[in-house]
């Protein structure tokens, strides 16, 4: 298994405390199956994108995003299931334009996260935060939620 893309998900504060414990969950998330409740077939609905607040509310609807500190951006979405689970595991992917931090080039993450279901349809957000301009490059970022087996919904942004 190539740790490459693995890359993405050690860099948040979080990830470097659970490194330690990254071998067994690698055997755990490799061995899991793909959840019966999303097939290949089923498609996302995006709810809203765009700029946000620190909050996370909408400011700006829009697609196209500018290089500065301090700007969040993201989408939310809802994918529909046929579930009687009040969450599921989906994969948020992030990926973009290399950004160099600390000497590595950062080009996005893929990462498994729990999204709640309710009324059969799971929803969420993704977001991405620029701490400084320099957390941002020009060019196409794409985000994804997907089941294993394919995007369920994509969003992308330009940053200018």
């Amino acid at each position: 298994m190539n740790p490459r893309p693995l890359l993405g998900i050690l860099r948040s504060r979080a990830a470097r405390a659970l490194s330690a414990q990254l071998p067994a969950m690698l055997v755990l998330v490799a061995t899991l199956p793909v959840p019966s409740t999303v097939s290949a077939q089923t498609t996302g609905r995006v709810t809203e994108y765009g700029i946000h607040s620190a909050e996370r509310k909408l400011l700006t609807q829009t697609r196209e995003i500018p290089i500065r500190s301090g700007v969040r951006f993201g989408f939310c979405f809802e994918v529909p299931l046929d579930s009687a689970e009040d969450s599921t595991m989906l994969v948020e992917t992030l990926a973009h334009p290399p950004v160099r931090k600390r000497g590595i080039d950062d080009t996005g993450y893929s990462v498994p996260r729990m999204f709640s279901i309710e009324d059969g349809r799971a929803t969420g957000c993704a977001r991405s935060v620029a701490r400084s301009a320099s957390d941002l490059a020009a060019g196409r970022w794409k985000f994804s939620v997907s089941d294993g087996g394919g995007d369920l919904v994509v969003q992308e942004f330009i940053v200018r």
